[in-house]
C-alpha cells in the first residue's frame, strides 16, 4: 500500500505508519510542493505557509501522486490533487471542511 506524506512526519511518526502493516510503502514528501503551492495559491497563503521552493521536478511529483493510494495533506495542497491521483482510495486531511469550500477535490462539494 503506497502512502504519501506532504507534510513533514517526524521519524517516530513515519515509523509508527511503516510499522502498522509490512505493506506499507510510506513516501515523504513534505516540502516537495511548495513551488507549486506559490505558483497556484494566492500570495496571502503562499507567504505565510510556505517556506522554501521544495524540490524535483513537475513530472516527479507527478509520478509520486500517481502512485499513492492514500495521500496525507496538509494546508495548503496541490489544487489539483484528485485529478493527478488516479489510484488513490484516501485523503488524509485536517481542516478539509475549511480547505473545500476553494476547491472541490472530491467533486463539487455539498454542504448541509
Amino acid at each position: 500500500m503506497k502512502i504519501v506524506s506532504l507534510v513533514g512526519l517526524s521519524e517516530a511518526d513515519a515509523e509508527r505508519i511503516r510499522a502498522v502493516d509490512t505493506s506499507i510503502d510510506l513516501e515523504l514528501a513534505g516540502g516537495w510542493f511548495n513551488g507549486e503551492f506559490k505558483d497556484t495559491w494566492p500570495e496571502a497563503t503562499a507567504s505565510r505557509y510556505i517556506a522554501d521552493e521544495g524540490h524535483g521536478t513537475r513530472e516527479e511529483r507527478d509520478t509520486l501522486l500517481a502512485s499513492a493510494e492514500i495521500i496525507i495533506a496538509g494546508f495548503p495542497f496541490p489544487l489539483d490533487l484528485m485529478a493527478r491521483t488516479p489510484n488513490v482510495k484516501w485523503v488524509i486531511k485536517p481542516l478539509l471542511a475549511r480547505a473545500i469550500s476553494c476547491v472541490a477535490i472530491f467533486g463539487e462539494p455539498k454542504f448541509p
